[in-house]
């Protein structure tokens, strides 16, 4: 860097500019300024004027204090050659040139050729390898006319170290008048005196300076905004400022030097640095006396805002500027055929007012609808309310443009808004998209590329954002039932009244599935009879797609016929539907209890025989259940379950082996449930329903084994039986 100067120089032969910043003066005519064949540096401002300058005033410390401590040497082969810039922690922004020496738009350097020196808490601390590198896809090599699109995103083997500053890309267009901060290794020297040996350019002395973005110039692509900005480097002499007024005095005013291609253009912006242009080039006006790098000379380099978006998709960045996005109202979208599809296009974070935009869509005929009165565009919120045009053509594409309210006094608007809402009638299943049509290129009218247009009347590119997925289904979802209930330790099946259904718990599976728009939710199961339901609970999803529930039955359950219904919806309001019956008829349930004086947890399974007896007294029905014990706390516990109880029932009895017969009265309730629990009392080993001496002698009989004696369900005969026994002697049971 030359002090009060920045001398830049390009790899270039004699290249030509022209255009204005937007907002500016007078465009630059092509021949007015010409790029000197020199390349890239940093210099100060006048030695031989007052106040005098100096490049060493100009040297950025190497220490983790330096907010520019994100800007870099890169070198080739372990030769320093440039300057890049670090906008992510595995990527570095610079120019393309500097890797294109023969000038041809394709890289010459190997990436494992190239390095990216910091000097981040003291000289080259930080050497890293590169493993990729990219080219701007419009880069043609630095030749005439093609000054434009000289950017190159570099790829790191490893991270860029903590604490060394990231820098973001400015979220807008640079202007006429910013004042920016240039950053470089390059050579430098003085304006009145040039370059000077003391100061050559290398990988570890960093240099930074100030200037003005004096005019710009157009796109080469034809697409009509500004992507080159134009600085000239004003000294002490008031004939050295060929722009104009836009100077900030010998003490600040820089230009570059060799070395400084590739190093950031940063504009402070909300307290920080960020990164506006990469700087490329110096170069001298047309009919001027004054050679770059010294005063009266020029530079510039590239803006970055109009190629944000590259930037951001080559360093896995997030680039939301100027953003044009379908939104689908209903999102994701899904639809069933004949439905209307609503699909709204959103300006975002426009980062300069426009005042109109014209978009080139496409959709699958095959999904949707292309007769007439079948697709519509409508004006979004204010100021969007003019529809200017909108043409469908038969393939699917759909041509419109939008302008802000004319009327409104506003001059653009620069806010979040709908500008067009767009319908659609589906057709064919499946899952599609509104897209964005590509940009021709080159599209010299510009009547086919989709854009803003600013109120200067220039072009903005916007990042183009295709809609969601739009899903189209008719078909309704697969679905199964099934309904299961333990009864004896044994998963039966109940749906279909393949078995009676017992008092507790059914478990009901519903396996469904929609392969094209996908659930809505779990499906919804009810359980009814007549005006009667019972409560039906989810209890999750396992294994994928098996949706479990559970209906509980008990005794103020009704007997009969009870209707299961599974109902999946898909997102698309798609139902399937499947329902069943459980059989549920008069039934008895309780516990059966048994003291053991064990305090140890065990379990057995013992029958026990029920006897069902009317008002009279006589014998109604017998059942004997296998009845599963569990042992805690010195009391064996099981439940049961009767079925099929006669109406009459009055009282039901209760014996087990080992056991004396227990009779309690009891009776169904209206809904032909009932509920009777029973403690039986051990000791009767010989079946008798007494207890006396000849149990004992049977238990001293079988002492110490299994079988008859074992009263509690421990396993063999021994104290604890004897406890039971004893504890019951010369009782008698109850009659059936």
């Amino acid at each position: 860097m030359v002090n009060s100067r920045f001398v830049l120089r390009y790899l270039c032969a004699w290249c030509v500019l022209g255009g204005a910043i937007a907002g500016g003066e007078e465009p630059l005519r092509a021949e007015d300024v010409l790029l000197d064949d020199v390349e890239a540096v940093l210099l100060a401002g006048g030695y031989l004027v007052s106040p005098p300058d100096d490049p060493a005033y100009r040297v950025d410390p190497n220490d983790v204090t330096s907010p520019f401590g994100g800007v870099g040497g890169l070198a080739v082969n372990g030769a320093f050659r440039a300057t890049g810039v670090a906008i992510s922690r595995f990527h570095v922004l610079t120019a393309a040139h500097v890797i294109d020496l023969d000038n041809d738009g394709i890289a010459d350097d190997l990436p494992e050729e190239v390095t990216f020196t910091l000097n981040f808490g003291g000289d080259l601390t930080h050497t890293l390898g590169v493993s990729e590198i990219q080219l701007h896809p419009d880069f043609s090599g630095f030749s005439r006319p093609a000054l434009n699109d000289d950017l190159a995103v570099l790829t790191l083997e490893e991270p860029i170290p903590e604490g060394v500053p990231i820098y973001d890309i400015l979220a807008r267009p640079m202007t006429q008048g910013d004042v920016l901060t240039f950053v470089g290794y390059g050579r430098s020297g003085w304006g009145d005196i040039g370059f000077h040996p003391w100061f050559m350019e290398n990988g570890y002395v960093k240099r930074w300076g100030r200037n003005v973005a004096d005019v710009s110039f157009l796109d080469d692509e034809g697409r009509g905004f500004s992507e080159v900005f134009v600085f000239d480097f004003d000294g002490p002499d008031e004939a050295t400022n060929i722009l104009g007024d836009l100077t900030l005095g010998n003490a600040i005013e820089t230009t570059y030097g060799f070395g400084d291609s590739g190093g950031p253009a940063f504009i402070v912006d909300g307290g920080s640095y960020k990164l506006a242009g990469i700087n490329t080039y110096i170069a001298r006006f047309t009919g001027q006396p004054y050679a770059a790098p010294m005063f009266g000379s020029a530079g510039g380099g590239i803006m970055l805002f109009p190629s944000g978006g590259w930037i951001a998709q080559q360093a896995g960045l997030t680039w939301e500027h100027n953003t044009l996005r379908f939104n689908v109202q209903g999102d994701p979208a899904h639809v069933r055929p004949g439905d209307q599809v609503v699909v709204d296009l959103d300006a975002l974070n426009l980062a300069q007012r426009v005042t109109g935009l014209q978009a080139f869509l496409a959709f699958s005929s095959s999904h949707f609808s292309t007769a007439p009165g079948d697709v519509n565009v409508a004006p979004g919120a204010p100021p969007w309310n003019e529809v200017i045009y909108s043409v469908l053509k038969e393939e699917g594409d759909l041509d419109m443009a939008v302008g802000v309210d004319l009327q409104s006094g506003e001059l653009g608007t620069q806010e979040d808004a709908t500008t067009a809402v767009i319908s659609l009638v589906a057709t064919g299943e499946g899952t599609t998209r509104l897209v964005f049509r590509p940009d021709p290129a080159p599209d010299p009218g510009l009547t086919r590329t989709t854009m803003f247009a600013d109120t200067w009347g220039l072009t903005v590119l916007p990042r183009k954002v295709d809609s969601q997925a739009i899903v189209v289904d008719g078909t309704p979802p697969t679905i199964a039932l099934a309904a299961t209930q333990e009864q004896g330790g044994v998963g039966v099946d109940v749906l279909a009244c393949a078995h009676l259904t017992h008092q507790g718990e059914v478990r009901v599976a519903v396996t469904t599935a929609d392969l094209l728009a996908g659930l809505e939710g779990p499906p919804v199961v009810s359980a009814g009879k007549g005006n009667l339901t019972l409560p039906v609970t989810y209890s999750g999803e396992n294994p994928a797609g098996q949706f479990n529930y559970v209906v509980n039955i008990d005794e103020d359950t009704e007997t009969g016929e009870w209707m299961i219904q599974g109902m999946a919806r898909d997102r698309a309001g798609n139902n399937a539907e499947l329902a069943g019956v459980l059989c549920f008829d008069r039934q008895m349930a309780g516990t059966v209890r048994l003291a053991t004086y064990s305090s140890v947890d065990y379990g057995f399974v013992r029958d026990v025989v029920f006897v069902a007896s009317g008002e009279g007294g006589g014998v109604l029905k017998s059942w004997t259940i296998s009845v599963d014990f569990t042992n805690h706390e010195e009391v064996a516990s099981g439940s049961y379950v009767l079925t099929d109880v006669p109406a009459g029932i009055a009282a039901l009895s209760a014996k087990t082996a080992w056991h004396l017969r227990r009779r309690q009265e009891g009776a169904l309730s209206e809904e032909g449930q009932g509920t009777i629990d029973f403690v039986l009392l051990g000791g009767d080993l010989n079946g008798s329903n007494s207890v006396n001496v000849l149990d004992y002698s049977l238990l001293k009989t079988h002492w110490g084994i299994a079988g008859i004696g074992d009263i509690n369900g421990d396993g063999v005969a021994n104290i604890l039986d004897y406890s039971v026994l004893k504890s019951t002697w010369f009782a008698v049971g109850e009659k059936e």
